[in-house]
């Protein structure tokens, strides 16, 4: 379980990377066999044997133009899909992919990172400047979803542990020492959506 958890810390440290050119578009991979969405730079070259091109403007609010969408109950527009299980969301001036089922929002867990190597002192989350930023660190489900995310200041620290958080309550261990060194953090802010489940898919 601890190597999964570290496993887990370290894909989180790893979605840093910028990806997107500031050019108010979002460039994609999609394979072709699986569908799958890959977020690239504006200079990516996709794989031609395996993968489509994918590109689309963020500017705007998300509308019937958009393509594929995810709507409540109520006919009340809960995002524009971005892949399987992924909605973009406009939140306090950020965009969000966060994670969306048929019985609605999909919490993935909240990460705190600590320059401490026993989860004490304050604790962080990992800023994000991918476009749109990744679906969580977020906690809830179903018809609200807490969204946790990077304020400025943005600063460069060393990790040195986490500690997981889930909606389920359950307390998780501090996972540490880890030296990750350069790792941009903010302290966190939080925005809630909320939507009436179930959800379905519209053209």
């Amino acid at each position: 379980m601890a190597s999964q958890r570290l496993i887990a810390i370290a894909a989180v440290f790893g979605l840093a990377s910028t990806l997107l050119a500031g050019d108010g578009e979002i460039h994609a991979c999609v394979h072709k066999n699986t569908g799958a969405v890959r977020i690239v730079s504006a200079t990516a070259v996709c794989n031609a044997n395996n993968e489509t091109t994918l590109t689309w403007n963020t500017a705007g609010p998300p509308g019937p133009a958009a393509g594929f969408r995810v709507l409540d109950s109520k006919d009340d527009l809960v995002g524009p899909l971005l892949d399987f299980d992924h909605v973009v969301r406009l939140i306090d001036g950020h965009w969000f992919a966060p994670s969306v089922n048929k019985s609605g929002f999909v919490d993935s867990g909240l990460f705190y990172l600590y320059e401490s190597t026993d989860c004490t002192g304050q604790g962080y989350v990992e800023y994000n400047d991918r476009i749109p930023e990744w679906g969580g660190s977020s906690l809830g489900g179903g018809s609200a979803l807490t969204i946790y995310y990077a304020a400025p200041p943005i600063t460069v620290r060393t990790i040195q542990s986490s500690r997981a958080v889930f909606s389920s309550g359950v307390p998780q261990p501090c996972l540490g020492p880890l030296s990750f060194a350069g790792v941009r953090v903010g302290i966190p802010a939080s925005a809630t959506i909320t939507a009436t489940p179930p959800f379905r898919l519209v053209d």
